[in-house]
């Protein structure tokens, strides 16, 4: 079973999403740990990657993560509680967060994670900011502080999942933001098709502001084309085409580290309203 979790949480490039506390080369990387359980004779047991089918969902209710998968395209989505109650002490407010690949490349990822140091910088890397999801009143979904400490926290909610011939639809909110005096409540929709991925971000009840945040790999290149329209340039000279649909959009920059030590700048696409919703696609017909 844990090896049939780390196959499915595993990028096309061989490494793991970084959701929460996680980082590269801490471990054993997923190919050592196959190679491992190879010589243990336990591969069998482990569900093959469904790369041939059009369109693919797996699921993982007890975690909490979902896996989307067509052809060209691997999401990983964080519809998850933040760790188990009694120790949360890994948690980062990244509830709602995810990452994308495409053609084999990482193109949206979360802040990932350089220190474990009680400092601002630890703090910024565990906060809703650092992470490819929607942020209410510029508050974290979960009440993060300290090294390890987490307070108030996101549950999910909500959750549904369609499969179709045509398409994957996952829904799901949370509710990280009741304890607010307007009681609002996030939720967040990806439609996977064979060529593109649609991200809707919505808030029931009252807010002053929701900004979403698709952070990028520094692997890719984010041009704007127009105040809607961003043209995303990956390394094998492929493109891939997104459109805010709904929203006040801009790139900014953003900090990202896939390993301790180690925080890179990135592009990242900060998209704000005061009412309404956000919607966001990408494209990569050719």
């Amino acid at each position: 079973k844990m090896l049939d979790w780390l196959q499915g949480m595993t990028h096309p490039d061989g490494q793991i999403g970084l959701f929460n506390d996680a980082a590269f080369n801490i471990t054993p990387t997923p190919a050592q740990l196959f190679a491992y359980a190879t010589r243990l004779q336990l591969v069998a047991e482990v569900t093959a990657a469904l790369v041939d089918d059009e369109l693919s969902v797996k699921q993982w209710s007890e975690s909490g993560y979902i896996r989307l998968q067509s052809p060209q395209a691997v999401a990983l989505l964080d519809v998850a509680r933040v760790g188990p109650d009694y120790l949360p002490s890994h948690a980062n407010a990244d509830t709602l967060s995810f990452e994308l690949s495409l053609f084999g490349q990482r193109v949206i990822v979360n802040g990932g994670t350089s220190q474990y140091g009680n400092g601002p910088e630890r703090l910024i890397e565990r906060q809703t900011r650092s992470h490819s999801t929607l942020e209410v009143n510029g508050l974290s979904s979960s009440e993060v502080w300290g090294s390890f400490r987490v307070a108030r926290r996101a549950y999910p909610v909500g959750l549904t999942i369609e499969k179709s011939h045509t398409k994957l639809e996952v829904c799901c909110g949370h509710n990280g933001y009741l304890h607010l005096a307007d009681r609002p409540k996030p939720s967040r929709t990806w439609v996977l098709t064979p060529n593109s991925l649609f991200v809707q971000d919505q808030v029931e009840g009252g807010y002053r502001e929701i900004i979403v945040r698709y952070l990028f790999h520094p692997d890719v290149k984010v041009s704007a084309i127009s105040s809607t329209h961003y043209l995303i340039a990956l390394s094998d000279n492929s493109s891939v085409k997104l459109e805010v649909r709904s929203g006040s959009s801009q790139l900014v920059a953003a900090k990202y580290a896939q390993e301790f030590g180690l925080s890179v700048q990135v592009q990242c696409l900060m998209i704000a309203t005061k009412f309404g919703s956000i919607a966001v696609q990408f494209d990569w017909t050719n």
